[in-house]
């Protein structure tokens, strides 16, 4: 497996920051956002003092702890040593820019442009959602593209509300070559990436509302709210291909996880322990079931306990207030997927 590596001679860096203003050219990152830095160090005392130049930017290291704090295993290192994010994993939770020692890693929860509110020609690729006439390989900004670029000019509002609108509902949808499902025992990125054929299998998916936020041909602003395991990437890949032109997205905002919404979240400077959630809060959409201390016992276990006939779908099990596991209720039982609470 090629294992791929950057070097940097720092005996000829003269902190001249044009790696800096490149990269950002190149990724349209937001302003206070830098995906490559030089640090400019003074060591000793006068008037033995020596300034030199430190690039720094992701390591991509061998044991990377934002890949081990990642909750949702967003953040993966590669087979050929690249640490990358999986988008449409990640629900911002910024474990990984605390945990990143060189300060690589970057959260931003709205789009924000070097100029006024609205963006330049060269930063609306990097920050609308989805981008009309180009599909790639990845479904997203990061693959290579797949044919020539499609002229999108004369496609309408008219009609991409329209196909927005024809993917609501219940229905089946094919994984982004380049995700984490399992072909064959295997993740289908680590295939894909090997250059073998990938065929993820179809997945049924809900798409319980979809709508047109703005559109500039060739970029467009859509809003979804989906069930579990969905792939907005497929969304916009899907999308360009009911408009006969090709698309992938661009970016991905998470704007709510089940009761949770971004409008209610706590900047990085001001968490502390008032500002924790109790579980239960992570549930609240879920029907609660309090446990008597048998029950308890055997669901803190992993055991099923028993429940009403009537009862149906996940239950969030709780025993004098707090929450103990997630349970699916079926056929008269509450089978625990998910124990948190200690025998």
């Amino acid at each position: 497996m090629t294992r791929y590596a950057m070097a940097i001679d720092l005996r000829r860096c003269v902190g001249c920051q044009t790696c800096t203003a490149a990269c950002k050219n190149a990724n349209t990152t937001p302003p206070g956002v830098q995906w490559r830095r030089v640090l400019d160090l003074e060591t000793g005392e006068f008037p033995d003092v020596r300034r030199s130049f430190v690039p720094v930017s992701c390591m991509h290291c061998s044991d990377p702890p934002c890949e081990e704090v990642c909750p949702t295993k967003a953040t993966k290192k590669r087979d050929d040593g690249l640490v990358t994010i999986d988008y449409d994993t990640c629900i911002g939770c910024a474990n990984c820019v605390m945990a990143c020692p060189y300060e690589a890693r970057s959260i931003v929860h709205e789009a924000r442009f070097a100029y006024g509110e609205e963006p330049m020609p060269s930063e609306r690729i990097g920050f609308d959602p989805a981008r009309l006439g180009v599909a790639t390989d990845t479904d997203d900004r990061t693959g290579v593209p797949l044919g020539e670029p499609a002229d999108a000019a004369a496609v309408s509002e008219a009609t991409v509300r329209a196909a927005l609108a024809g993917f609501l509902g219940e229905q089946r949808q094919r994984p982004p070559r380049y995700s984490a499902k399992h072909v064959a025992g295997e993740r289908s990125y680590r295939l894909a990436r090997r250059g073998e054929a990938v065929d993820p299998a179809e997945a049924t998916v809900t798409v319980h509302r979809i709508d047109l936020v703005s559109f500039t041909p060739p970029e467009l602003v859509f809003r979804a709210t989906v069930s579990a395991g969905t792939y907005l990437r497929a969304l916009a890949r899907d999308l360009g291909q009911r408009l006969g032109v090709g698309a992938h997205l661009t970016a991905l905002r998470r704007e709510a996880i089940g009761g949770l919404r971004v409008e209610d979240a706590v900047p990085l400077d001001r968490v502390g322990a008032d500002a924790l959630l109790p579980a239960r809060a992570v549930l609240g959409h879920l029907p609660t079931l309090e446990l008597d201390d048998p029950a308890r016992v055997a669901v803190s276990h992993g055991r099923a306990v028993p429940a009403d006939a009537e009862r149906h779908g996940d239950v969030a099990l709780v025993h004098g207030g707090e929450l103990v596991a997630v349970a699916r209720a079926e056929d008269g039982w509450l089978r625990p997927s998910v124990v948190l609470g200690i025998p």
